[in-house]
C-alpha cells in the first residue's frame, strides 16, 4: 500500500489498515479438469495480487467488478477471489500456471471503473512490511527480537521473523516482516496486542516516512491534521495512522546543522568561529598506518590491553558517548562527517548514521 503522507525525522508516521472483515485467506476451488487441480493442489504459488482496491467499495461488489471481466473478456477462470477492504488488497487464486503468468506479464493491469478512471494492477508478490508502535512513554522498551517472538506467539505464527527497531530516534517503532500473506491476515481482525506491560498496536503494509523541518511550537494533532487536509480528509483514524512527533532529537539535529551554516556556535557564552576553508575529505590508506625502516615481529609488539571487547550497539553516538562518560569511562569518539552536506544521510535516517 502506498502512503500518501510526507513523513520526517521529526515525525515518525506508521500508516496501515486494520480489522479487516475477515480473517481467512481464500479457499481453493478444485475445478473438474485434472490438470487444473493437480497444479493448484501441488503448487500454492497460483495467487495473483491486486495492491491498492478501493476502500469505499463493498468487498463482495469489488470481487464481482474484478471477476466479470476477468472471466468474460480475458477469458480467464478463477478459482476463487476475496477482496480485504482494511488492506485494500484482493487476493486471486488460479488454476493453472499459464493463466497467472498471463494476467501478471501479459495484461498487467485493467480498468475497474471508467467512471472514476480507476485502475488496478495484477502483481505477483506483495509488500508484507508492517510496523509494530508501542507506547511510547513506557519505562523500559523490549528488545526486537522479544517484539518479534511476542507477535508470533500471540498470532500463532511458526518461525520467527525479521524484526528491527526503525530508529533510536523512535525506540518504541519497530519494522516487522512476514513472508506469506496468510500469516499477515492473522492480525487483521485484532491488530493490538500486549507485551509485559506495554500495549503495541499493529499497522499492517504500512508506509513509514520522515518530515523534518517542522516549527517548533507543532505537536502530533497539529502534523495529523495538516496531513489530513493535504489529501482531502476530515480526519485520519488512529487505526490507520500514526504520528510520533520528537522534539528533542529534531532540535539537535538542526540546531548542529545550524552551527555549520552560521560557521559559528555559543558555549557557555563563549562564541567559537567555525574555520572559513572549505570543508574537506581527508582519505588514508594502509600505508599511512605503517611505520617506514623498520620491521617488528610479532613477539616484540606489546598491547597496552590483554583484549578488546568489539559492542555494537543501535544508539546515537552521542548519547553513548555521554553515558560512557557518566560511567567514569574515558571514550574516544570518531565523528563520520559528510564533506558535503551538513547533517550528512543522518537527516534521512540513514542507517550508518
Amino acid at each position: 500500500m502506498d502512503d500518501y503522507s510526507p513523513q520526517s525525522k521529526s515525525s515518525t508516521q506508521a500508516s496501515g489498515l486494520s480489522n479487516s472483515t475477515s480473517g481467512q485467506v481464500p479457499q481453493v476451488k478444485y475445478s473438474n479438469n485434472q490438470h487444473s487441480s493437480q497444479t493448484a493442489s501441488s503448487n500454492n504459488d497460483l495467487l495473483v495480487y491486486i495492491p491498492d482496491i478501493p476502500p469505499n467499495i463493498s468487498e463482495n461488489e469489488l470481487e464481482e467488478m474484478i471477476q466479470t471481466p476477468i472471466d468474460k473478456n480475458l477469458r480467464i477462470k478463477i478459482s476463487d477471489i476475496k477482496c480485504y477492504s482494511n488492506l485494500c488488497v484482493a487476493v486471486i487464486r488460479l488454476m493453472n500456471e499459464e493463466d497467472k503468468k498471463h494476467l501478471v506479464s501479459n495484461v498487467q493491469s485493467m480498468i475497474l471503473d471508467v467512471k472514476h478512471n480507476t485502475n488496478i494492477l495484477f502483481v505477483d508478490e506483495l509488500d508484507l512490511d508492517s510496523y509494530i508502535v508501542l507506547d511510547r512513554n513506557i519505562s523500559k522498551i523490549p528488545t526486537a527480537d522479544e517484539v518479534a517472538r511476542r507477535y508470533m506467539q500471540v498470532y500463532k505464527i511458526a518461525g520467527l521473523r525479521p524484526c528491527q527497531q526503525i530508529s533510536v530516534q523512535f525506540p518504541n517503532i519497530f519494522c516487522f516482516s512476514l513472508n506469506t500473506f496468510d500469516k499477515l491476515v492473522k492480525a487483521v481482525k485484532n491488530p493490538d496486542f500486549k507485551i509485559g506491560s506495554a500495549f503495541a498496536t499493529v499497522y499492517l503494509r504500512a508506509g513509514c516516512s520522515y518530515v523534518e523541518d517542522l516549527p517548533p511550537y507543532t505537536n502530533d494533532e497539529k502534523i495529523s491534521s495538516a496531513i489530513a487536509t493535504q489529501i482531502g480528509e476530515n480526519k485520519l483514524q488512529p487505526t490507520s495512522f500514526y504520528v510520533q512527533y520528537n522534539k528533542q532529537t529534531v532540535t539537535v539535529m538542526l540546531n548542529t546543522i545550524g552551527v555549520v551554516r552560521k560557521k559559528k556556535y555559543v558555549v557557555d557564552g563563549e562564541e567559537t568561529i567555525l574555520k572559513s576553508e572549505p570543508m574537506k575529505t581527508i582519505r588514508y590508506n594502509h600505508q599511512s598506518k605503517l611505520l617506514y625502516g623498520k620491521i617488528i615481529a610479532q613477539t616484540d609488539m606489546k598491547t597496552p590491553y590483554p583484549s578488546t571487547n568489539i559492542i555494537v550497539i543501535n544508539e546515537d553516538c552521542l548519547v553513548l558517548y555521554e553515558k560512557l562518560v557518566s560511567e567514569g569511562y574515558r571514550p574516544l569518539l570518531l565523528n563520520m562527517a559528510n564533506a558535503t552536506n551538513p547533517g550528512g544521510g543522518y537527516r534521512k535516517d540513514d542507517g550508518a548514521q
